[in-house]
C-alpha cells in the first residue's frame, strides 16, 4: 500500500530496539542512510520485501489491513460464543428470579448502540490508526450520548410529546 501511494517507492522499514516494533518510512527524500546511524534502529527492508506477504489495500469496505486474508479469523466466532455464554451464565446468576423477562426494545437498542460503535470506530480507524485511543474516545462519546439522552427524558420528561 505504501508503496503505490507514494509513486512506486518501496519503503523503508526499521525494527525499533526498545520494543522490537517496526516503523515504515516512504517518500522523497527518505534514504536507508538517512536513519540507519542511529544505534536502537535496525534496517529489516528485506524481511518485507517479498511476495510471500500479500494483503490487498485497505478500503472503506476493509479498512483492517493488517488481516491480509478479508475474512474474519474463527477466534472471532470463539470469544463471541464464549462471551455470550459466559453473560448468559452472570445474568442467571446474579439477577432476581422475577426480572427475567426478555426485552426486545433494550435488545435493539443495545444492537443499534453496538452498530453505532463499530461504525464509528472502523471509520476513525481508517483515518487515524486503529489506536486504543481512538476507540475509547468512540466509546466514551457514545456513552456520553446515552447519558444525555437519559437526561433530556429525565429532565424534559416524555420526548413522545414532540412527535406530531
Amino acid at each position: 500500500m505504501l508503496e503505490e501511494s507514494f509513486d512506486g517507492k518501496n519503503p523503508i522499514v526499521y525494527q525499533i530496539g526498545y520494543d522490537g516494533g517496526y516503523t515504515f518510512l516512504a517518500g522523497k527524500g527518505i534514504h536507508k542512510k538517512s536513519l540507519g546511524q542511529h544505534s536502537n534502529l535496525r534496517e529489516v527492508t528485506a524481511q518485507f520485501s517479498h511476495d510471500r506477504i500479500s494483503a490487498g489495500m485497505s478500503t472503506d469496505n476493509w479498512p483492517f489491513f493488517y488481516m491480509p486474508v478479508r475474512k474474519f479469523p474463527s477466534s472471532y466466532i470463539v470469544m463471541i460464543l464464549l462471551l455470550l455464554g459466559l453473560s448468559v451464565v452472570f445474568i442467571r446468576k446474579f439477577t432476581p428470579k422475577t426480572n427475567l423477562g426478555f426485552s426486545f426494545p433494550c435488545f435493539f437498542l443495545g444492537a443499534g448502540f453496538m452498530l453505532i460503535e463499530t461504525k464509528g470506530i472502523t471509520e476513525l480507524a481508517f483515518v487515524y490508526g486503529s489506536t486504543w485511543i481512538v476507540i475509547s474516545i468512540v466509546i466514551a462519546f457514545i456513552l456520553l450520548m446515552a447519558f444525555l439522552a437519559n437526561l433530556f427524558v429525565i429532565r424534559i420528561g416524555n420526548p413522545s410529546i414532540f412527535a406530531t
